[in-house]
């Protein structure tokens, strides 16, 4: 199925009737979010090695957009990421899947194109505290930063700039729905690559350069191994 982004306007968009629609198509696979340091070109050569390590589960310690993680097809998944607001959106398409994509699609919208606009959602982004409410202007935000960077002052607070965006983008409604499928089987955690690893369960053999550990089963006595990136 072809890539694409429904619907082309907020005013053709139907809500829940339109997400269960959707969620019945064949999913389209690919990141949900522009992410720097995203590993969707180097899916060709990642892909065969992953092909190469059998397992049941993928342990991905750095997520990111989800390349990897939404292009494979492993039982069970563990994604993990340092960043709280980029874990609270996939959080947020994991356990409230509708109201998110509903929520966060409403800020696409002609009048959201300016930098008055972006300059005021990302200060109500800065300003809030609850996590939700802040994954559900992340992909505006993203969409409308300069080169979808995610960047931070010292106070934490985001400060990417605009970015110009010539025309109306819209969110992947059927790459979400596909990942919030995904995302039930999926156990996700927010922090350093060694909170992630504490998932494994087994002895395993870990490359300095691994990004992605595959599980070859759930008994200790069974052995893991990992993917070298590289």
């Amino acid at each position: 199925m072809q890539n694409r982004i429904y619907p082309q306007s907020p005013a053709s968009f139907n809500g829940a009737s339109d997400l269960h629609h959707f969620g019945n198509s064949k999913p389209a696979h690919g990141p949900i979010l522009k992410w720097a340091g995203g590993k969707l070109k180097l899916l060709p050569q990642l892909q065969p090695l992953l092909a190469e390590v059998p397992g049941e589960r993928l342990i991905e310690p750095f997520v990111g957009a989800g390349s990897v993680f939404l292009s494979t097809d492993y039982d069970e998944y563990v994604i993990g990421d340092a960043n709280t607001d980029l874990i609270a959106t996939y959080t947020a398409l994991q356990k409230r899947p509708h109201e998110f994509i509903e929520r966060a699609y409403q800020f696409f919208v002609q009048h959201n194109l300016t930098q008055e606009a972006f300059l005021r959602i990302r200060k109500e982004f800065n300003a809030l505290s609850d996590p939700f409410e802040r994954a559900v202007r992340l992909p505006y935000l993203n969409s409308h930063c300069f080169n979808g960077l995610f960047r931070t002052n010292n106070s934490g607070d985001f400060n990417t700039s605009f970015g110009k965006p010539k025309k109306v983008t819209h969110i992947h409604i059927v790459r979400m729905l596909a990942a919030a499928r995904k995302l039930q089987s999926t156990v996700v955690v927010n922090g350093g690559f060694e909170e992630t690893l504490k998932f494994v369960r087994a002895e395993v053999k870990v490359s300095h350069r691994a990004d992605w550990v595959v599980s070859q089963g759930w008994k200790p006595t069974q052995r893991w191994s990992a993917v070298d990136k590289c």
